[in-house]
């Protein structure tokens, strides 16, 4: 079988025929799912040399590893999780200080600098404070939903949420998020 282009099979067909070492199976699963891990690792890393190692081992590990994945129907959620555990680990490894939606808790005047007008620092506290205090979990979510356009179904299995929590947990954070705006 030739390749025809990652949008004419389903993630499981392309799964199983990789999974039996079938070039444009696996050239298509990586055509498919590229943006959402090249976006991933560019939030988890600072260095684009950096984020272009973590893309090649992610997908390398998720290659190597396919025979372990349950729900061939999954990769997306799968290899979604393959990236942030492998971005984790090469954070620690380099020690490298990063900013993610999930680690607001760092000093508001890193992010506030002095020229700013009054009226742009007092908004950009009040919106680190807002954020600090929804629980990180709660953050978690609503990155997921809104920064990393995962559905809801998709975050309840990376999170092992139900679909249930996963829109309460929505629905908290975009409460908070809407007394910020005054809403």
């Amino acid at each position: 079988m030739g390749y025809a282009g990652p949008e004419i099979f389903t993630d499981t067909e392309l799964v199983y025929a990789a999974r039996r070492h079938e070039p444009w199976a696996e050239r298509a699963l990586w055509e498919r799912y590229i943006g959402r891990v090249t976006r991933l690792a560019s939030r988890l890393l600072k260095s684009s040399a950096d984020v272009e190692d973590l893309v090649q081992d992610v997908f390398l590990a998720a290659f190597m590893g396919l025979d372990r994945l349950e729900r061939p129907a999954a990769f997306g959620t799968w290899i979604y999780e393959v990236t942030q555990r492998l971005g984790w680990k090469s954070q620690r490894r380099r020690r490298e200080p990063h900013l993610d939606i999930d680690e607001f808790e760092v000093t508001n005047d890193l992010y506030v600098t002095r020229p700013a007008p009054p009226d742009v620092t007092a908004d950009l506290r009040r919106a680190f404070d807002t954020l600090n205090a929804i629980p990180r979990g709660v953050l978690q979510i609503f990155r997921l939903r809104y920064v990393d356009g995962l559905t809801i179904p998709e975050i309840a299995e990376s999170v092992r949420l139900s679909s249930a929590t996963v829109k309460r947990r929505l629905a908290q954070a975009e409460r908070r998020l809407a007394r910020l705006r005054g809403g």
